[in-house]
């Protein structure tokens, strides 16, 4: 189904972003390799929005969103767990719990679909996407069906090379067998630290900044640099976690921005160092 002038502040968790030119909610695989063949505009494939920050100006082109149920299906084989790539990353907690599969704990509190998890290479709590995958299976911008075996989508720390315009419909994690109790422990824990330590219930897009190699987290480095609690418009650099910026409810994606670069050149003139932007900026002004 497509759809017209569509606001994407309703699709990400920041809640920011002006329309879309057009919005396709695709229903299944074949509509979508349809779509994709007949298409000649530029497009854009959302996940779960959670890292993203679409600016005021909107997105131009076709923002496509793999919203039938046949993306979000589910898998469990002996070796392997088979995820739609629109499944959305919680939904692995009680199918980990039901398979006594653990190692994947850490995919559970984060936002988002499993899809856009590959794609950015997500992790947390020391584990990554590349840890697990085994292999993905992607429609190319001309709807040709792929399968890619992980050792060749140049997977690194928090990104990939997989090519922008295509969409992974499916994916395969290794299965790692831990009792029961042990996955439900672990889950708990990471919730538990998740929840002290970041703004778990606000809006935001998560971690704005990548970790630089060498030197401290970025969150403390925009802490030491006297960032905490600075604020641009509705914008507002997190007084839990540094390295979130929240949504106080009123913020526009020039706020979010701003804020950013602010916070990029406080931290470049403290320490000397060019943080790297995490979070996805995207549209037009």
């Amino acid at each position: 189904m497509m759809q017209t002038g569509v606001l994407m502040s309703r699709h990400t968790w920041m809640g920011v972003g002006g329309p879309a030119d057009y919005f396709y909610a695709a229903p299944n695989l074949a509509e979508l390799q349809g779509f994709l063949r007949e298409n000649k505009l530029p497009a854009f494939t959302l996940g779960g929005g959670s890292n993203l920050i679409v600016r005021d100006g909107g997105v131009e082109g076709v923002v496509i969103k793999l919203s039938g149920a046949e993306f979000r299906q589910i898998r469990v084989l002996p070796d392997m767990i088979v995820c739609g790539g629109g499944t959305p990353n919680p939904l692995l907690k009680p199918v980990l719990l039901a398979n006594e599969t653990g190692g994947l704990e850490f995919l559970c509190g984060i936002p988002g679909t499993l899809g856009g998890a590959v794609r950015s290479n997500a992790g947390s709590f020391g584990g990554s996407v590349s840890d697990f995958l085994l292999w993905v299976k992607a429609v190319d911008g001309r709807g040709r069906l792929k399968e890619i075996p992980a050792t060749e989508l140049g997977l690194q720390y928090r990104k990939s090379d997989f090519p922008g315009d295509w969409i992974i419909i499916e994916l395969a994690l290794r299965r790692d067998y831990r009792p029961r109790g042990q996955v439900a422990e672990t889950l708990a824990t990471q919730k538990q630290k998740r929840y002290s330590s970041q703004p778990c219930n606000a809006r935001s897009a998560g971690c704005v900044f990548k970790n630089p190699p060498g030197a401290d987290p970025a969150g403390k480095l925009i802490e030491d640099a006297g960032c905490k609690g600075m604020r641009v418009g509705g914008a507002v650099v997190s007084s839990l976690h540094a390295n979130y910026i929240i949504n106080d409810g009123k913020a526009m994606a020039m706020d979010v921005e701003k804020l950013t670069r602010l916070v990029e050149a406080r931290v470049h003139e403290a320490f000397g160092i060019r943080l790297l932007r995490e979070a996805i900026f995207m549209g037009r002004e």
